[in-house]
């Protein structure tokens, strides 16, 4: 692609805000609104790679950004996709506050508002891709290094509140796991030390 109509970023923002508004036609017909949520971790991924994708981007640099944003995407995308069991209380307290409006504040105060964090939160992973001809810094090799240390972290977090969740004896807010006391070894599986 050599000159696109409009910039890799405006291209982003044109899908973000597309397929938020599809999604929102979807979650009229489903009576769900919680979908969108779903759509938060591919949709910021997207974003990433229509940028590089437009800007033709290649390199180590380039690389590293698309294979841990898609990642990063999917992992989200499954996780909440796998707890999902009707739309969530909060947008259900929403739907009864607004009533008949819910329709269109819906689009507004949830999908749209969604769509345009969707394009603006990526917009340092945008950078370093259209940047990707630069040679590769330590601090590169840091960011690289903490965002697949955090994949981890999240991926370890999502285990240990699924076994929670899936225990019948488990009740109220898991207080436990990656940043508490250990409680229950199933959750914490030798990663604590007293």
């Amino acid at each position: 692609m050599t000159s696109p109509l409009f910039s890799p970023p405006v291209w982003g923002l044109i899908f973000a805000v597309s397929a938020s508004v599809l999604l929102w036609l979807v979650s009229l017909r489903l009576k769900d609104v919680s979908i969108v949520d779903m759509f938060w971790g591919p949709g910021i991924a997207v974003v990433v790679d229509i940028a590089a994708w437009l800007g033709q981007a290649s390199g180590p640099r380039t690389s590293a950004v698309l294979f841990l944003v898609n990642l990063w995407g999917l992992r989200l995308a499954a996780h909440i996709w796998a707890r999902h069991q009707g739309e969530d209380h909060r947008y259900a307290a929403m739907r009864v506050r607004f009533g008949t409006n819910w329709w269109w504040v819906s689009l507004v105060q949830v999908f749209l508002l969604q769509a345009i964090l969707i394009w603006f939160v990526p917009a340092p992973l945008i950078a370093a891709v259209l940047f990707s001809h630069r040679p590769l810094f330590w601090l590169d090799y840091l960011g690289i290094a903490l965002a697949g240390f955090g994949l981890m972290f999240e991926a370890l977090a999502d285990f240990q509140l699924a076994a929670f969740r899936a225990d019948p004896a488990s009740k109220g807010i898991l207080k436990v796991g990656l940043i508490g006391k250990r409680h229950d070894q199933r959750l914490w599986a030798g990663f604590h030390t007293d």
